[in-house]
């Protein structure tokens, strides 16, 4: 097997000299006149290397993907370039809203959008006791799933509250494949403003901060009797009449929901 295998290699390497390939990795010199905006992969050749009779290149894709990023950081430089000059005049590359506005709307957003789980949605639904007469509000309503649920299952009128456009968009598209435009709508607009007087039913999924925000507005505009429902976080103290736990069905995640009753005394409360 030995006297085989040398045999082999030999003819390989006559085969290899007579190509005129070199398998052997080039250095770059201590001494160069490169400048500094040379890519680090000039002055390197491929290394290759020998593996049971097969020839492995080990560098080639590393340099690669190098070239492809050194382009693509030079892209996205360009682009940015090109985005702060077009966002001077407020208008954006697609003919909308340029950087100002951008800026404009992300000083808006008090809460990130994370969605709720559809079992959660089912539970503070359920939580609030929908029933035939119900006006649900939902702050921050995200993709609108659950103004749909309600509109879907209880046959309520739901409105959400968004100033996303992306959101507000994607959430319509939502209701109109649901078949509930009837009773479902989004409005643009931001929550800290909406007028709660018309609800029976609020929903929100906010932060700790944002619920304190809010909560004098549903102390002041709901009627006695409404119910307002929060996913994760409570209102200090302001005491829930109801807390419950639940398992996300999915993932297992634990969520927390919070339920309060309007009083007739709440319209006096600072």
């Amino acid at each position: 097997m030995q006297g085989g295998t040398k045999a082999r290699t030999g003819a390989y390497e006559a085969v290899r000299e007579d190509a005129g390939l070199k398998f052997q990795r080039r250095r770059r010199p201590l001494s160069t006149d490169q400048g500094l905006d040379t890519p680090p992969w000039v002055g390197y050749a491929p290394c290759r290397r020998e593996n049971n009779f097969k020839v492995r290149v080990s560098r080639r894709c590393n340099v690669r993907r190098l070239k492809t990023l050194f382009q693509l950081r030079w892209v996205i430089f360009l682009f940015s370039v090109i985005s702060v000059a077009a966002g001077s005049s407020g208008v954006g590359l697609n003919g909308g809203a340029g950087p100002v506005y951008a800026q404009e709307l992300e000083s808006k957003k008090i809460v990130p959008f994370v969605p709720t789980p559809q079992d959660v949605v089912e539970k503070m639904l359920q939580m609030a006791g929908v029933k035939k007469g119900d006006v649900v509000f939902d702050l921050g309503s995200g993709d609108g799933r659950i103004v749909i649920t309600a509109a879907k299952k209880y046959g309520v009128r739901a409105v959400g509250f968004e100033i996303d456009p992306d959101l507000i968009k994607q959430s319509r598209e939502n209701i109109r494949k649901a078949g509930v435009e009837k009773l479902a709508e989004i409005r643009e607009q931001d929550i800290r403003t909406v007028d709660l007087s018309q609800a029976t039913i609020v929903t929100m999924y906010l932060l700790p901060e944002v619920n304190l925000m809010i909560r004098p507005n549903l102390w002041r505009q709901l009627k006695p009797g409404s119910r307002v429902v929060s996913h994760d976080f409570d209102m200090r103290d302001w005491k829930p009449v109801k807390t419950e736990e639940i398992k996300e069905s999915e993932s297992g995640w634990g969520h927390t929901l919070y339920l309060w009753i309007i009083e007739k005394g709440d319209q006096n409360r600072r």
